[in-house]
């Protein structure tokens, strides 16, 4: 796209001015072209942009260039309205089977469910904190680790482990934790 294009697009009033990104991963050329697809025949208003230039210069004949592993590779994304967000990624997930916002309720969001949000079990170091995830996961309970926030080395840091809430009270009794 010329710039000069680009830079009308983003006047006042242009929906996609504050855009938000459909995938939080880097999609290839056809993948991309699909989702816009998909967004363009279910009336949603979107556009094709350039995350990651490509820097392969010469000869494309190398399939390791043409690789979706290359970081040569040129990564693209599609933009829409902040407010089509869920609806235009319940649609690209369907149209590629494939996530592109690494969440598992995706369409459920977009049908406008609330959405659970984890609960602290505990804190621990790292390595003990995905033992107990493990452990908790071997008994059918969904758990997590959550972000670290220090800035020690990683291993040494205290990280919080994520349960449902309605898994809580289980999770700590199997965890030996007393409520607080």
């Amino acid at each position: 796209m010329d710039p000069r294009d680009a830079e009308r697009l983003l006047v006042d009033g242009d929906p996609l001015r504050d855009g938000a990104a459909i995938a939080t991963r880097l999609l290839a050329i056809d993948e991309a072209e699909a989702i816009r697809e998909a967004l363009h025949d279910a009336g949603i208003v979107c556009q094709l942009r350039l995350v990651k230039p490509g820097g392969v210069t010469g000869t494309r004949r190398d399939p390791h260039l043409d690789s979706s592993y290359s970081v040569l590779r040129p990564s693209w994304n599609v933009v829409v309205a902040p407010g089509d967000l869920a609806k235009a990624r319940a649609l690209a997930e369907a149209r590629l089977g494939a996530d592109v916002d690494g969440r598992d309720d995706t369409a459920a969001a977009a049908d406008g469910e609330t959405q659970v949000v984890p609960v602290e079990l505990c804190r621990l170091v790292w390595d003990d904190a995905w033992a107990l995830v493990e452990r908790l996961g071997r008994m059918q309970i969904r758990a997590a680790v959550g972000t670290p926030t220090g800035d020690r080395d990683l291993e040494e840091q205290e990280v919080p482990v994520l349960v449902l809430p309605q898994d809580l009270g289980y999770a700590q009794k199997f965890a030996g934790i007393t409520p607080a």
